[in-house]
Formats: structure tokens, sequence, C-alpha cells
């Protein structure tokens, strides 16, 4: 194929411009992943440019041009949308939205606005953004609040005090009745007694009321000798009648988002578990991460994962439906090979998957190799944790708030009760004082470190699912398999390791940055720009050229 002088001395003064504009950057990590500009403010998304190999993550073409916000008028960024024209509710931003009956600026239950921005029993919450007030008024005869008893007044002495708290000597065992005297204290009786903070009449622990009578973290116990009731809040595990889903923890990216709102792609059927994945490779349908799907075919060009489409191959995904791939004998863009002029080539002619039907990245978007799904630029807020752009948390809400994440992203707030030692309400461990050091295994926020979605001591990744799927991490927060690693796995036609890949190769055993066989003679296809004339045909050479007749 031969391009006119003019064409490449055009794209030569593109690629000039680009590195003027923008260029990428690997990151320590080494996951091959950008870091790129949020889309606020006057930067916008970044437009991959054709360099080696076309990839925007590979060492050889990793420049971009900003574009600005315009670029992503109209778009989507997060995995949660909703339906046009219908506000995402945010409970704890201080605006009260659809469905939200108070917003006290958190979203930590406890407090009289709960996690779902409800108002708590014993709480009145007239001003939005300013904490809410307790109503618990000691003497009306009714036990509220941390109250452990009252007999309708005031008054010492007489087994309720003026707190509201049993005296010495007394139960309590009925709200607005005169204390009795008691000569033996059991705590599960049923009966408030000095000492206590509630009675539900059991000693199992964890139901709210402990095997020693005090009151727990994130429980009421309104009535003597009767069960305690849960606060509600997202991430207890049970299904509330303003939630989605409840998944048993706040973290998105896991089928149920940190305000409990079902992800796409996820199936939540049982509360406190986790969410199931709808994405199935061989059911013939394109959804998800998948590039393709050809129902296990045993026909080429679809791979095993359906994550990649292989070169040379087009497979069809439009409306979703995926079948049978078709080899392409021409280069042209949908081929699943980066060809001259293509910014990008994922394998199909789909123009709203991020690469377009003349092979141009969409605004927005990022195409990290050929053949594979484009995806959304990342950036702080977007409640997806990037360990390319440094993020140690990443909520979507970001706001510095207690149990949320600095504005940065670069950080996590630890709790109000985090870091007393002792494991409360949605905790999944409390070392106190040692939280997050190198010895201790429970971080900041009082959860397991190895899982919890953030890069600790002794960590080589962690991104809150560690399913060691290719390209992520491990259940060991140790690095899976990656492109650059050494190691030919997942869709890798070969891998020599970041040292050895090369952004242009030609020839025999060696490998591309994105870890593709580089082209040869040999390989069936003719690479004019590397003086070839033919290959595999008839009366064609060893060196790929046609003998000289004479």
């Amino acid at each position: 194929m031969k391009h006119s002088p003019l064409r490449v001395f055009a794209v030569i003064g593109l690629l000039a411009v680009s590195l003027r504009c923008g260029s990428s950057s690997k990151p320590s990590g080494g996951r091959g992943e950008l870091g790129m500009t949020p889309p606020t403010g006057t930067d916008g998304p970044l437009i991959n440019l054709p360099g080696s190999g076309g990839s925007a993550n590979s060492s050889g073409g990793g420049s971009g041009i900003h574009l600005g916000n315009a670029g992503v008028s109209g778009m989507c960024a997060t995995m949660s949308c909703p339906p046009d024209g219908v506000p995402v509710a945010t409970c704890g931003n201080a605006l009260i939205e659809t469905g939200e009956v108070c917003d006290d600026g958190n979203s930590r239950p406890g407090d009289g606005c709960s996690g779902l921005c409800r108002e708590e029993a014993n709480f009145a919450c007239p001003t939005v953004g300013m904490a809410c007030v307790s109503t618990v008024a000691c003497g009306n005869g009714m036990v509220e609040g941390s109250e452990a008893c009252d007999d309708m007044n005031m008054l010492a002495a007489d087994g309720c005090d003026g707190s509201c708290q049993v005296e010495n000597g007394f139960g309590c065992p009925t709200p607005g009745q005169p204390c009795t005297p008691v000569t033996q204290v059991v705590c599960g009786d049923g009966v408030p007694n000095a000492g206590e903070t509630c009675d539900d009449g059991g000693a199992v622990p964890n139901d709210g009321c402990s095997s020693d009578c005090q009151l727990q973290p994130g429980y009421t116990c309104p009535q003597p000798g009767e069960q305690c009731v849960l606060d509600e809040y997202c991430g207890n595990g049970n299904l509330s009648d303003t939630e989605a889903c409840d998944d048993g923890n706040p973290t998105p990216g896991d089928g149920c988002t940190g305000l409990c709102n079902r992800e796409p792609f996820f199936d939540c059927p049982t509360p406190g578990r986790l969410c199931e994945t709808t994405i199935v490779c061989g059911d013939s349908k394109v959804i998800g991460d998948e590039a393709c799907d050809d129902g296990n075919s045993a026909s080429p060009g679809c791979a095993a994962d359906c994550k990649s489409i292989e070169p040379g191959y087009s497979c069809p995904t439009t409306a979703g439906l995926g079948g049978v791939c078709t080899p392409v004998l021409v280069a042209r863009c949908g081929d699943s090979s980066l060809d001259f002029g293509e910014y990008c080539d994922d394998g199909n002619s789909n123009p709203s998957d991020g690469c377009t039907v003349v092979c141009e990245v969409t605004p927005g978007y990022t195409c990290a190799q050929p053949g594979q799904v484009c995806s959304l630029i990342e950036w702080c807020g977007d409640s997806k944790l990037s360990l390319a752009r440094g993020e140690q948390c990443d909520d979507g809400k970001n706001d510095g708030s207690a149990g949320s994440c600095a504005s940065d992203c670069k950080a996590a707030i630890p709790l109000v009760s985090c870091g007393n030692g002792v494991k409360e309400g949605i905790e999944q461990c409390d070392a106190g004082a040692s939280n997050g050091s190198a010895q201790s295994t429970c971080d900041t926020r009082c959860r397991t470190k190895c899982g919890n979605g953030s890069v600790d001591s002794g960590e080589q990744c962690d991104d809150g699912v560690n399913n060691g799927s290719y390209g992520t991490c491990n259940a060991n927060c140790t690095f899976a398999g990656y492109c650059g690693d050494a190691a030919k796995n997942g869709p890798e036609q070969c891998d020599l390791g970041d040292a050895q890949n090369q952004s242009n190769p030609y020839g025999a055993n060696l490998c591309t940055k994105g870890c593709l066989n580089a082209p040869k003679c040999g390989d069936g296809r003719i690479q004019t720009d590397r003086g070839g004339q033919c290959d595999g045909a008839a009366g064609c050479s060893a060196q790929c050229l046609w003998p000289i007749l004479r």
C-alpha cells in the first residue's frame, strides 16, 4: 500500500502538535494505564493520536489533545447512570433530593439523619445541611435515645435519676411507670438495672444490646425486654424500602454502589451477599467489558474469555447481539488491527462504544489495545478506584467527611469511632492505634486491608474485587497477569516484559508494547513498509520478495 508524501507529512505534523499539547506517563505500578485529567474546569478528556502501535498506554503512542468540556457534553461518566432527566440523589450532599427526607451533609447513621437520608427515631432535622436535633426528653414516659429508663419525672432517688439512668438498687421494667427496688442485678431479665443502658431480655451478643447489657452503636432499644432495632444505612446487609440492593458493604464497583443502587450488569438477589455479574461469555450477547461473544463457537476470531478479538477478524456487536466472527482479508477499520491512519480498532462497526466507524477515538474514551473494548476515561469522583492515577479512595462523593474520601482521592477519611480498638457497626476490624500500620491487617477506615480497594503497606495492588482476572489484582493483593510482566497470559499473543517489548518491532520472536506478535515476513501479510513484495504466494521468496526474471 502506497501513501502520498503529503498525507505522511500531515500525520507527522499532527504528532508534533500532540507532543506539545500533552504527553503520557507510565504509572509507577506498571499497570499500563494513563493518569488522565478529570473532565472538570477547562480541561477535558484526551483523544489518542496514532503513535507506534496506536495505543494510548504504550510508551510508543500516548500523546493527546485537550478538548475541553465540550468533548464530553451529554456523556454519562459513571457506570450507574440514571435515565434521562432523572437527577442522581446523593445522600450527604446537604441537598434534599428525590427519595430523601433529610440531608445533614453526611451519610453517617446515628446522628439523626440516616445513611439513606431519612430521619431517625428521636431526632428532628429542621435545617438542611445542619446537624439534626435530638427530641429525647427525659421525663416524658418514653425510653428514647441513650435513656435507660423514664418514669415520667426528673426526680432523683426514685430509681430513675434526672438524666433517665437507672439508680443503684432499682429496676425499671416499664417506661412511664415507677421503678421498683431489686436485690439482684441480672443482665438479660428484661429489666434495665443500674449500670445497664439496655436489656432486651436475652444475653445474645451483637443484637443491639450486648451480653453485658450495653447499647451497641447502630441500634435503638426503645422497649425493655424486646428486640433492639438496627438503624438503617447502606451497607448493613439489610434491604430497606429505599434501597435497590445492599450487599453488606458501602464499596462501589461490586454490583451495589455506596448509595445502595444496583450497578449495570449485576443482579443482587440476596441482601447481605455479594451481587452476581450478568455478563456471561458464551451466551451470544455482547455486554459490559466483552468485545465479542460467538456463543462459544469453534470458529476463530473471538477470544475464549470474550474480552478481545483476534487481529484480522471482525465480530458483530450491534444491539448487543454477538455471533460468529468473520475474517477480514483486506485491511480496514474494524479488523481488530491498528492500520495506518487509524486511532483505534475494536473489531466492530459500532459507532457508540468509544471507537467510531472510521476508527477514531470518541471524546471521553481511551482505547488501550486493538481488538479490545474502549473504556471511559477515569477521574477522581467516578466511584472507581484508579491505581494508575494514584488514588487511595474514591466513593464518588469525596467530600472529606468521616467515612468518605478526600477531595483529591488521595486519602480515606476515618470513621468517627474507627480507631478506638473496638469493632463497631459496619467496621470489619479495629486495631486502635495500629490501624493502617505495616504490621496490622486493619486499615485506617477499619476495613480488612486486602480487599478494601486501597493499596496499603505491603500490597502491590488492591482493586476491591481481587478476583485474579487479567490486568487486575489477585486475592492476596499482588498483581494478576498483565501486559509487561514477561509472562504470556490473558489475551496476549506474547510478552517479553516491559524492558523487551518494543514500540515498533519487526521480525520473528519479537513482541509489541501491546503484547501482540510483531509483524514479520511469513505471517501472511505483505509488509510494504518493510520492503515486502509478497508473503506466502507461490513463487514468493523466503525474504518476501518476487524473484527477478531475466
